[in-house]
Order: structure tokens, then sequence, then C-alpha cells
């Protein structure tokens, strides 16, 4: 049991140490701040705050946050999450609200403790600190899921985004970002970038084939006509929503984790890449129209799309990935990042596999 437990814990360390490894990718700092507390100070905060008897504390280090396990007095078990200086308290809380309400709307989601004063964070020495009931169970690697488990996550990402339909709208992904003539040229000038920065080593001539196959890509891409993709469909999203974010038990969904990057945005974009992100048969960069389209139709139990949505979601999923140098840039920049590496060649057979069975002319 003890052995189960020690695993379980790992693998949610191991998740949530990609959550933030990712924010790190997007402007975060990669030199985590020293904790501002001891072990007398968790203690005296935690009961404080929130009337708990500390028994036992357990520290982990990981991206933007220091993270503590605590177990209290009755063996409940908590985290304990003191974010850096630099996090903002509007973002905390705009999480937080979110979090909360979906968990009104019966779905499974982290429960955050409230404080005595019932808020949700407290601040201690110019930190901000929340304090989370620990969740059992464990995470699944991307592309592991089978077909049930594919038509599962399919239902919960309908669901929720049927619930947030009734949340008040979220801040707006910019547009622009969304449309191919603001992505190209930058995206070229990019990758031409990068392949002076490359060798000679096998490793070196793959990811320059590569690239080289998305700057191809990129002129087969300008020739299409996006003409429509305006109409698309903006909905509340939890704006990452992918196996990543799931922690299972019994090999079925338990909870939902991390509603930090939750923006208003075209929903097919959250759709296809959630698909591709679970299935076994994505796994090598494939893709599986009759499962993509029966994850597609589940969602629409739920929510309305458009035909602008069927139309031109392949084509959004496809023009961001060919853009993106993810992966490739990381490991030119950091040789140890060979996971990162991986998935950038990944996104690259997901670019081909999508351009051959679509094209260049939205049906």
């Amino acid at each position: 049991k003890n052995l189960i437990l020690v695993n379980v814990q790992i693998d949610l360390l191991i998740h949530f140490f990609l959550i933030e490894y990712k924010k790190m990718q997007n402007g975060g700092n990669n030199m985590i701040e020293k904790t501002v507390f001891s072990d007398d100070e968790i203690v005296a905060q935690v009961k404080s705050n929130y009337n708990i008897i500390t028994k036992d504390i357990e520290h982990e280090d990981r991206g933007s946050a220091n993270i503590f396990y605590i177990t209290d007095d009755e063996n409940k078990k908590y985290v304990f999450k003191e974010f850096e200086s630099r996090c903002k308290e509007e973002k905390i809380l705009k999480e937080a609200q979110i979090v909360d309400f979906l968990k009104s709307k019966n779905i499974s989601v982290p429960e955050y403790v409230k404080t005595v004063d019932n808020k949700y964070y407290f601040k201690y020495k110019n930190r901000i600190v929340i304090l989370m009931k620990y969740i059992t169970g464990y995470t699944k690697k991307p592309n592991t899921g089978s077909y049930e488990q594919v038509i599962e996550c399919a239902n919960l990402h309908g669901r929720v985004l049927k619930a947030l339909e009734n949340y008040e709208k979220l801040e707006q992904s910019d547009i622009e970002k969304w449309h191919m003539k603001k992505q190209i040229e930058p995206a070229r000038a990019k990758y031409n970038e990068l392949i002076k920065k490359l060798g000679n080593s096998e490793i070196d001539r793959k990811i320059e084939k590569d690239i080289k196959y998305k700057l191809e890509l990129l002129d087969k891409i300008e020739q299409i006509d996006f003409n429509g993709m305006q109409y698309m469909t903006f909905k509340n999203c939890n704006g990452d929503f992918s196996i990543m974010q799931f922690i299972y038990e019994n090999e079925k969904i338990k909870a939902v984790l991390d509603f930090e990057r939750a923006k208003y945005m075209p929903v097919g974009w959250e759709i296809i890449r959630s698909y591709t992100h679970i299935d076994e048969q994505c796994k090598d960069g494939s893709f599986n129209i009759k499962n993509y389209n029966d994850y597609m139709k589940t969602v629409m139990k739920y929510v309305k799309l458009n035909e602008y949505d069927l139309k031109f979601t392949p084509y959004m999923y496809l023009l961001r990935l060919a853009t993106s140098p993810y992966g490739f840039e990381e490991y030119i920049n950091n040789h140890e990042l060979t996971d990162l590496l991986n998935f950038g060649f990944w996104r690259t057979k997901m670019c081909q596999s999508i351009y051959k069975i679509w094209g260049t002319d939205p049906k």
C-alpha cells in the first residue's frame, strides 16, 4: 500500500512538473524563488488561516511554486502551494473561481480549502498561498488512451464547455494570432534562424529535414483560402484541455486540473488538440479520422458548433503546428531536452498526417 502511494505521488509530481515547465516556456523564470516558510511557520500559518493542525510536512520544488504536502492530525492530506512573488492575485483568484464554479456544476476538479476568512488564498511575506485537498490517483502519458478513454475524454470536454457557457466571458484570445497572415512570415524567419544554429550531427540533420518540410508546408498553407475562419465558434475554454491535465483512478478520469490558461477562444482548436493528445492511434503522429469524428460528435452532444468549425478546425490546428518551432527551439538551446525534441518530431508528423487527409481545399 505504501509503495502504491509513493508511486501515485511520484506520478503527480511529474504531472505538476510538466504543467509548470510549460508555463516556464511561456515566459516564466526557470529559477524558483526560495520558500519564505520554515516548517514551524507553515504549521503556524496553516493553524492560523485554516484552523488545521499539521502533523507532517513534505516539500517539493517545482516550476513557479514551492509545494508542500501536509498531513493533519486526522491523517487528511493537503497540497500547500506557495507562489513566487511575481505571481498576481488576480490570476490565482481567476482560476480558483473557475474551479469552484465547475465544482458546483458537478465537474470533478481540485477542491480549494478556504481560509477562516472565507478566502481562496492568504498572503505571507509577499507570497500568495493556497491550500487544496490532495487528490489520490495517477496520471497517464500522452497518446496512451484507448478508444473508450478517447470518448470518455470527449464527454468530459463537452461537459466542461457546457458548464463554462454559464460562466462570465473570460479574457478573449487575440483572433489575429489565429489568422495565417499574422503567423507565416515570423515562422519562416524563426525557422531559417534555427537552421543556422544546427551542426552536422545525425540529430541536427533530422531537425533540419523537419524544419525544411515545415517551410515547404507554409508555402502550401499560404495558398489556402481561410475566408470564413473568422466565423468559427468562440467559447470559454480550459485553454489547455488534454490528457496531461487529468488524474486517473482505475483507468477512469477522476479529476481535471489546471484552469490557469482558461480563455474565450476558438473551441475547435481545443477539441482537435485534445483529441490528438489522448488517442493511442496518434502516438506516432498519425491521425485517425474516425476517432476524431467520434470525439467531435461526442462534444457536440453538449455544445453547438457551426459549419465553419467543422470546415476550418483541422486547418487552424495545421497552421498552429506548422508555424511553431516548439520542441526544436528548446532542444537547440539545451540538448538535454530530448523529450521536447521528440515532441517536435511528433508535431511534424502530425502536420504531415493532417495535410495528407485535408490538403489545401477546405470543404
